[in-house]
């Protein structure tokens, strides 16, 4: 058995003195919540991937659910996901009023693949989970080929492939049906990217359903903004640190 002081740390992220500076900064402005660093952490995101639009949310598990919501599934519809995934990608499509159908994944890459999506696919099918596994984007053109033939939706879940690319496309921009998901790495302050659907609105479904000037938007949802300091840190931080 493992003793305390030899715990072992899952997934510990590098921090070093600008990030804590960036942190400790928000702090001292007595600016908790979101705001401009949010913002700017959004602008980046776009830029490191190449177009899209980013929303800060709180966590992977947001991301897909606000995802799944945007696009109108809910209950008496069925979300195709891979078999080989974190739980967080079935939890969201059980969030969002759905059932999660799982579909089996290739045993080299360990991906979805269109064949073996296919025979899951039945009348009350509304959306594809795809998950695009250790790096490695899924073979996307077949997937949303048969998504286009059934007139599916597609998610892709890029929480393990943030700077993986597809046929020099980044993966969460892939074709133009895919609806986007994207995962920045630290503290759970994961990017939703929308192509083309919906973008206005998912800011005011991650801010607790509230508009500009606190209107109440009309849609009941939970408050899943990322805080300033987060945000801060991821803004300075390794994977974006390319993007100025």
């Amino acid at each position: 058995m493992r003793t305390p002081d030899r715990f072992l740390v899952f997934g510990r992220p590098v921090l070093g003195e600008e990030e804590c500076a960036a942190a400790l900064d928000c702090l001292r402005r007595r600016w908790p919540g979101t705001g401009p660093q949010v913002a700017q952490l959004e602008r980046r995101f776009v830029g490191r991937k190449g177009g899209g639009v980013a929303v800060a949310v709180s966590s992977g598990t947001a991301a897909l659910h606000l995802a799944l919501a945007a696009l109108g599934v809910g209950a008496g519809d069925e979300v195709i996901t891979s078999a080989m995934t974190f739980c967080s990608t079935v939890h969201a499509i059980v969030h969002a009023g759905a059932a999660p159908v799982l579909a089996d994944c290739d045993r080299r890459t360990f991906n979805l693949t269109a064949e073996t999506i296919a025979p899951r696919i039945t009348p009350r099918t509304k959306a594809l989970l795809v998950v695009h596994m250790c790096g490695r984007c899924c073979d996307m053109d077949p997937i949303l080929a048969l998504a286009g033939r059934h007139n599916l939706l597609v998610v892709e879940d890029c929480a393990h492939a943030i700077e993986a690319s597809y046929r020099s496309r980044p993966a969460g921009l892939l074709g133009d049906e895919a609806r986007t998901v994207g995962a920045a790495v630290l503290m759970g302050a994961v990017l939703l990217l929308l192509q083309e659907v919906l973008p206005w609105s998912m800011p005011v479904v991650a801010v607790a359903g509230m508009a500009v000037g606190a209107a109440v938007y009309g849609v009941a949802t939970l408050a899943l903004g990322v805080p300033e300091a987060t945000a801060a840190v991821e803004r300075v931080g390794r994977v974006l640190s390319r993007v100025r």
